[in-house]
């Protein structure tokens, strides 16, 4: 543990095996989808686990971190609730943006769904459901379809008070 009390050395190191096990995890299905036109989990076990086993000790590394900050140190939950969503919400409404800009190039720039649906759409990418966008039924795998994780870590910081 480092003097300031708030790094482990070694989860950060573990946490760095299981970040480039998820990237090798989401590179094996990104091949398949360019080469096979196919987004389909990894047909060896071994590429797909490396995905879900690291994502799934991610949240446990997650669980085992805000249970540290959070009740042993006697944290503020609220300013610590707020520091987390302007740490997360910026970069991805960034990215939900290039996404929705990119699916209104590919429709020419025009609207291919009525106001109400498009209006919808944006309120489920902003709770991090990633619908379609303007008839862009791809518009998720954009983002490699992973902003479910962003839910579950949202519930996270729901279950803290």
């Amino acid at each position: 543990m480092r003097e300031d009390n708030r790094r482990y050395g070694s989860i950060d190191g573990l946490r760095a095996i299981l970040a480039i096990s998820v990237f090798i995890h989401h590179y094996v299905i990104t091949y398949v989808w360019k080469t096979k036109g196919i987004w389909v989990r990894p047909e060896s076990d071994f590429y797909n686990h490396l995905g879900q086993a690291s994502v799934g000790f991610f949240f446990i590394i997650t669980g085992y971190l805000f249970t540290k900050k959070m009740i042993l140190t006697k944290s503020n939950w609220l300013d610590f609730f707020i520091g987390r969503v302007f740490r997360i919400y910026p970069i991805y409404l960034f990215s939900a943006f290039v996404v929705i800009l990119y699916s209104f190039y590919r429709t020419d720039f025009s609207l291919h769904v009525p106001i109400k649906s498009f209006l919808f759409e944006l309120y489920n990418w902003g709770m991090f459901v990633t619908p379609s966008i303007n008839g862009n039924n791809n518009a998720s795998l954009m983002l490699a379809g992973v902003t479910w994780t962003l839910s579950y870590e949202c519930f996270f910081y729901i279950m803290l008070p």
